[in-house]
């Protein structure tokens, strides 16, 4: 399960979970909903370029609240 913080978030509020826009308000329960049906739980946080840390982190611990144990961060 990849989760993009695109470099509009901070604006916006929206990340993505896979292809789909998501408001980072509603993110726990649908990372709560995928991850009932998944075979692999594990989750993968990645952001655009610009995208500050604090905004990665942030999104982070709602992926923790959602029961998320483990997150990998992706880099290029």
């Amino acid at each position: 399960l990849f989760v993009t913080v695109p470099a509009t978030f901070r604006t916006d509020g929206v990340v993505f979970l896979g292809d789909e826009r998501v408001r980072a308000e509603i993110l726990q329960e649908r990372v709560r909903q995928k991850m009932e049906t998944a075979s692999d739980k594990q989750v993968y946080l990645r952001g655009d370029g610009t995208v500050q840390l604090q905004d990665l982190m942030a999104i982070m611990d709602r992926l923790k609240d959602a029961g998320v144990t483990n997150v990998g961060i992706v880099a290029k």
